[in-house]
């Protein structure tokens, strides 16, 4: 089974997300579209990634029949409403954290979930933070740093771990899950 995404949002954490998808092998996710706030901003993402349809909306990718999860990494004051209305629209969602402000509106989501019994997860492991830092001056540290340090560390491989749990997930059937899932993996058994 092929995982079909829809990705809302074009911005950083996305396009690390996209990677991880579609680094081999790839023949086990497939991104099926890209919604942002411009059609432009959307098309510039699909093209980078071969993506074949673009959309200058977020309810557009909840609503294209193609898709069976889609991936929400827009600025977190959106993830509760985006959350809510993709469920609603019958999808799967794997959220970027964090997915709501305060447990009120979390409690919403999973309600939302739980209702039309849906997949919801966000996530919140950081598989791909690193140990330690070598900083420019040569020092070896485990206080990663802030500020001019070189400290973009790619996070693809924890993405793509998070991908592949959620099409484990789905192919066993789980669709929602009492706790706030923090790791798949307490979430599923496999």
């Amino acid at each position: 089974m092929v995982l079909r995404w829809g990705i809302c949002g074009a911005g950083f954490i996305c396009n690390d997300f996209v990677s991880a998808l579609l680094a081999p092998p790839s023949s086990v996710h497939e991104v099926v579209c890209i919604g942002a706030r411009s059609l432009a901003r959307a098309q510039e993402f699909a093209d980078r990634f071969g993506i074949k349809k673009a959309y200058g909306s977020y309810e557009e990718v909840a609503s294209d029949h193609y898709v069976d999860v889609v991936y929400i990494g827009v600025i977190h004051i959106h993830h509760v409403k985006l959350s809510k209305q993709i469920l609603k629209a019958g999808k799967n969602v794997l959220c970027e954290k964090p997915v709501a402000a305060c447990l009120s509106q979390f409690l919403e989501v999973q309600q939302v979930a739980k209702d039309c019994k849906r997949f919801f997860m966000e996530i919140d492991e950081p598989f791909w933070a690193p140990v330690s830092a070598n900083l420019p001056s040569g020092k070896i540290t485990n206080e990663i740093p802030c500020g001019p340090a070189p400290n973009n560390f790619p996070n693809t491989g924890g993405l793509r771990y998070e991908a592949d749990c959620v099409k484990k997930c789905l192919e066993a059937g789980k669709v929602f899950n009492e706790s706030l899932i923090n790791h798949v993996d307490q979430a599923c058994s496999f």
